[in-house]
């Protein structure tokens, strides 16, 4: 017979033994069903965050698609409104109603990127001392085809006041760019024995059913009409496998863009789309330029190019990578290798990321001293 259970001495036994709490320790069998269940948790748990991970991407690229669509289609409308521009001057200038008798009409240069100038032959004209008449002017010659109404312009120089108080102010405006011009372009023309109509002198500036509007003998040659033909031009060349043509083309681009398209009015509504499609269009110049110097072994016309590049867009790897390739290939590795360091800091510091793999591996190639 089984001795009787004492509860004390069982008590006694076990007094100073480690109590086991429940499930800390258990067989080997339960550790490793535990252990499947938490790695089948994780496992689930990531699947979760990769599908999420992956909609996230799938709506970033679909928005990116659908920005640069709409990006595309602003370019294209500008591009066509500037081309329409363009040919307006050009069918104005050919137009003889327009320009009028060759003999007594009067033809300005005028240029917008850089320096805001106009000129009568050899002469820079003095604008006067307006400088809501000088805006006016500006926005007549580069970007209203020439004729601006009353309204427009009162709304584009005095956008925050009363327009029954802004009228007379620019009545005076323009009263005082107007005088500033006849004696200007009277003296330019006397200076180089060039003739002109008297009613010209005094009546540059018109104004005709609620419209400024330049007097119809004056022609205006325009940098960014120029410009603009020039890019085309080469981009036509280019498609036609006339490498050489275009780049001639370029060239002629590149000379006169002389600086931001009306600097004067940087902070202007009506000058921020121009703007910023001249410059990319300078941009693609350079670039196109950079790639042609560098094929044909014109290394430092090619680095010249992109320093003036990255004077402007800070962010253009394929500019670096030419500057690298350039320096490289001129024996200059270490320099090359500057470039990419440049590259990795101006990222990392502006944006938080690093190079395109395109660049690390151009890096990786000339840090081996392999051709690139």
């Amino acid at each position: 017979m089984s001795e009787p259970y004492d509860r004390n001495e069982a008590l006694d036994d076990n007094v100073g033994a480690p109590i086991d709490p429940p499930g800390l320790l258990a067989s080997p069998n339960d550790t490793l069903h535990l252990g499947q269940s938490l790695l089948r948790q994780s496992i689930d748990q990531l699947e979760r965050l990769c599908h999420e991970y992956h909609q996230i991407h799938l709506l970033l690229g679909r928005m990116g698609e659908q920005v640069q669509q709409h990006e595309a289609q602003a370019s294209q409308r500008l591009r066509e409104a500037m081309s329409w521009l363009a040919r307006a001057r050009t069918d104005a200038a050919e137009d003889p109603k327009a320009r009028g008798d060759a003999e007594h009409g009067l033809s300005l240069r005028v240029q917008t990127m850089g320096h805001f100038s106009v000129r009568c032959g050899d002469c820079e004209l003095d604008l006067g001392s307006s400088k809501k008449g000088r805006a006016a002017l500006r926005y007549l010659l580069a970007c209203s085809g020439g004729r601006a109404a009353k309204e427009v312009l009162l709304e584009l120089l005095w956008p925050e006041e009363d327009t029954d108080r802004t009228r007379h102010k620019l009545h005076i405006a323009v009263s005082t760019l107007r005088q500033a011009l006849h004696e200007a372009i009277g003296a330019a023309c006397g200076q180089q024995g060039l003739k002109v109509e008297p009613d010209l002198l005094a009546n540059c500036i018109l104004f005709e059913e609620e419209e400024y509007c330049l007097h119809p003998a004056i022609h205006i040659d325009l940098d960014v009409d120029e410009f603009v033909a020039h890019f085309q031009t080469a981009e036509q060349m280019e498609r036609e496998r006339r490498a050489e043509e275009a780049m001639q083309e370029y060239q002629a681009a590149m000379v006169l863009y002389q600086g931001d398209f009306l600097a004067e009015d940087l902070y202007a509504d009506w000058t921020v789309a121009p703007r910023a499609r001249l410059e990319e269009m300078y941009l693609t110049l350079l670039g196109r330029l950079a790639l042609h110097y560098q094929e044909k072994g014109f290394y430092t016309e090619s680095i010249a190019c992109c320093r003036q590049i990255l004077v402007r867009d800070s962010f253009r790897e394929d500019a670096y990578r030419h500057l690298m390739r350039c320096y490289s290939r001129m024996g200059r590795r270490n320099e090359a290798l500057l470039e990419y360091a440049r590259c990795e800091k101006v990222l990392q510091r502006e944006l938080g990321v690093r190079p395109m793999r395109e660049t690390v591996d151009l890096y990786d190639r000339i840090a081996r001293e392999a051709d690139v």
